[in-house]
């Protein structure tokens, strides 16, 4: 998928943005750590992608302005 920096911008999304948050979204990232009994286990954030109409239908959130886009309206 290519992402259009132009629209991007115009949405007030930087690609840090856009990458860190389909990382997540793709990729999963670990939240925090629970600690019970001696034992550690990961929490870990996840998302329902399942197919590419998912993925498009991604909502990014800009680290600027608080504005939400989806992934479709820059790519």
């Amino acid at each position: 998928m290519k992402i259009d920096s132009d629209l991007a911008a115009n949405q007030g999304l930087s690609l840090l943005d856009i990458q860190k948050q389909l990382n997540i979204a793709l990729k999963g990232s670990t939240a925090s750590v629970l600690r019970r009994g001696g034992s550690e286990f990961d929490i870990v954030i996840k998302s329902d992608i399942h197919d590419k109409e998912d993925l498009e239908n991604l909502a990014l959130k800009s680290s600027i302005t608080g504005n939400k886009a989806l992934l479709k309206q820059v790519a």
